[in-house]
């Protein structure tokens, strides 16, 4: 992780940014540029910082002046992957709170966006696992193919159904984690590694495994309504600069927020035109409060060109973490690409999954987490719009587990998390979210849970210390503030 204090110049860091959107295919070499403008209100930086920037890009050689004619890339340099910020943030957010000693304990976790402990249906898992033993379940005795799968698929498909989501049996491909499946199909629909679209901020297990594999990151900047620029990842689609995008469009991680139907309309538009691939992250589709139940992606784009993934591990049962895949008219194409890996998708898992979606009792029981998630988020909002600093904003959440909170003037999140972390409260910092270091540092990410009274006391702890000179003291200049913004691309 990378301390406040040793931050590099501003000037640098853009220049560092903008080099790397050169390196992942932003801008082609001989294509012209953004104006120093433009980048200074993208970035929210001022002229000066962009002007020395861009000279130092000059002298990188990656970037020439041509008088009156504007700046233009001489060379796309060598994709990076020097920077590991979002790795070792993630690492740092486990080791404290995973693997610190007992010393400072965690009195208020509100760091994991899933199912609260308290709400997990453990009765009903147990009379499950019960059932399916007692009943000696076929899946028991061989391997979850695709014949012995059958009847849980069919189980899926009947509980997507009731949420707005139409996908037929034979569409449906399993795997033994919606990590793995992501991963899988990253691989199968973009073996040469091209840059790859996703929503900004990004769920850091996005980040992580296109990190992995190597794949560069196109970002997608979310306003409040979750809306993004349709129009900016068309531009790059018409310049073959992206052909596959990762969308999380039911409830965003970490904001909350839902993609518009018009937007979702748009994207279906661009997917119609055989250039676009899209893997639509679903995993938060039943937890959405108070909405009616409209058609994912999956349901409005032609068949095969949309990929949608979920499993019911943050909904409904955190012990099963097999996941289904929905793919259209490509689903033979998936399975027999994955046909190896069936054998480590868990047959007991599947089995004690098909038994709990085939009882009335969970759908209950389903419908009453959403109904206390819902009432635990909104008066956490609350609670954090009365007790915080003026200035600070909270995204209100279309659903999901967390708050999306801005901090107000320039409060570093990384330095509440820090603060907060002594005091035995577990949080996320929104810079855990970003593709680069700078972006979301003044966010944080609250998972209230259950609001018990502990968590009460925890949040107005937390405006306690966002106020405090422990996050606003004297080094305050040394705190970055940027708007989170994309790289502006001008028409030729």
């Amino acid at each position: 992780m990378v301390p406040t204090e040793q931050r590099i110049p501003r000037y640098r860091a853009l220049a560092d940014r903008i080099q790397q959107a050169i390196a992942d295919g932003v801008y082609e070499p001989g294509e012209r540029v953004a104006s120093i403008r433009q980048f200074a209100d993208s970035f929210d930086a001022s002229i000066n910082t962009l002007r020395a920037a861009f000279s130092l890009l000059q002298d990188r050689g990656v970037l020439e002046t041509r008088p009156r004619a504007g700046t233009f890339v001489v060379t796309r340099p060598t994709w990076s992957d020097e920077c590991d910020y979002v790795d070792d943030l993630v690492d740092a957010v486990i080791e404290e709170y995973a693997c610190r000693s007992a010393q400072v304990p965690v009195t208020a976790p509100m760091d994991v966006a899933v199912l609260p402990p308290e709400l997990v249906p453990e009765s009903r898992i147990h009379a499950a696992v019960r059932a399916v033993a007692q009943r000696s379940h076929p899946l028991l005795t061989g391997y979850a193919t695709f014949d012995r799968t059958m009847e849980l698929r069919s189980r899926i498909s009947q509980w997507e159904l009731v949420h707005g989501t139409a996908v037929s049996p034979d569409q449906l491909v399993l795997a033994s984690s919606i990590e793995l499946a992501m991963m899988q199909l990253l691989v199968l629909l973009n073996p040469a590694r091209n840059p790859v679209a996703v929503q900004s901020p990004t769920y850091y297990g996005h980040l992580t495994i296109l990190r992995t594999l190597g794949m560069p990151v196109f970002e997608l900047p979310v306003a409040a309504d979750g809306s993004f620029s349709v129009a900016r990842l068309a531009d790059a689609v018409n310049r073959e600069q992206i052909a596959l995008a990762v969308l999380d469009t039911s409830v965003h991680n970490p904001t909350g927020t839902s993609v518009p139907d018009h937007l979702l309309n748009e994207i279906a538009g661009l997917t119609a035109q055989g250039r676009l691939t899209v893997i639509e992250y679903g995993m938060l589709r039943d937890m959405r409060f108070g909405a009616g139940e409209s058609p994912p992606l999956y349901n409005r784009a032609p068949s095969g060109s949309v990929f949608l993934c979920s499993s019911y591990a943050e909904t409904l049962v955190p012990s099963i973490k097999a996941a289904w895949v929905a793919a259209g008219s490509r689903a033979s194409f998936v399975r027999d690409r994955w046909l190896a890996t069936a054998c480590f998708v868990s047959a007991l898992e599947l089995s004690v999954l098909e038994q709990l979606l085939s009882s009335r009792d969970i759908r209950r029981q389903q419908e009453r987490i959403r109904g206390v998630v819902g009432t635990s988020m909104r008066e956490a909002a609350e609670l954090v719009r009365a007790t915080f600093p003026r200035g600070t904003l909270v995204q209100h959440p279309s659903g999901g587990f967390a708050l999306w909170v801005k901090l107000p003037g320039g409060i570093s999140g990384r330095r509440v998390f820090r603060a907060a972390r002594d005091r035995g409260i577990a949080i996320a910092p929104g810079a855990m979210f970003a593709r680069h270091p700078d972006d979301y540092d003044n966010h944080i990410r609250i998972a209230p849970g259950v609001l018990t009274a502990a968590k009460r006391r925890a949040i107005q702890q937390l405006a306690t210390i966002i106020a405090s000179r422990e996050v606003t003291g004297s080094d305050l200049s040394a705190v970055v503030h940027s708007r989170p913004g994309s790289l502006p691309v001008v028409n030729q």
